[in-house]
């Protein structure tokens, strides 16, 4: 989340000229696409670091992450006026953020299946047998993940941001997952 924080800061301090830079990684790009395309290759990067798992948990795991209106309305923290393609740029990098937490769930393998579903950022309360992990995004300063199931009513859960690097963050919390989805 400070990552993303971080985009947004610096995507809204960039466009303060008259001309836009957008920033991803510390690198400054001309273009949305630019930036857009180095997030996506960094996210893709991270995926390829995950370990697939050698004791599955098995069963069906929903993943739930806010929709772009919640994103827009809740998830970005806006100082003045910011310009429509800062606050495109930013959603839409957290848009690719979330999305490569599911891939890398995907990645794991810990599960038979793995759903993405979109939402509006608020709690999910899964179905009998269900188990979901999902963004609650009620405000910028409130955002989490968390886990539910009929064990499990509500669990947070976090990466370890004193891993050295995003994959390893990551892989902390897909164990976190996968420990919740084992409680019966």
């Amino acid at each position: 989340m400070r990552a993303t924080l971080l985009v947004c800061v610096l995507a809204i301090v960039a466009g303060c000229g008259p001309r836009l830079t957008y920033r991803y990684g510390g690198q400054a790009y001309r273009s949305q696409d630019q930036a857009l395309a180095a997030a996506a290759k960094s996210h893709a990067s991270m995926v390829e670091q995950i370990v697939p798992a050698k004791n599955r948990v098995g069963g069906a795991l929903d993943v739930y992450v806010p929709d772009r209106n919640a994103i827009m309305e809740r998830g970005i923290r806006r100082t003045g006026e910011p310009r429509q393609e800062i606050l495109d740029y930013v959603s839409e990098s957290m848009m690719l953020a979330n999305k490569s937490v599911y891939d890398a769930l995907v990645k794991r393998n810990s599960f038979d299946r793995v759903t993405l579903h979109y939402s509006n950022g608020e709690h999910i309360t899964p179905k009998a047998g269900e188990r979901a992990v999902y963004l609650y995004a009620p405000n910028v300063d409130g955002i989490g993940w968390f886990f539910a199931s009929a064990a499990v009513p509500r669990e947070r859960i976090h990466f370890d941001m004193t891993k050295p690097d995003r994959s390893a963050r990551v892989q902390y919390w897909i164990d976190s997952v996968e420990a919740l989805a084992k409680i019966k």
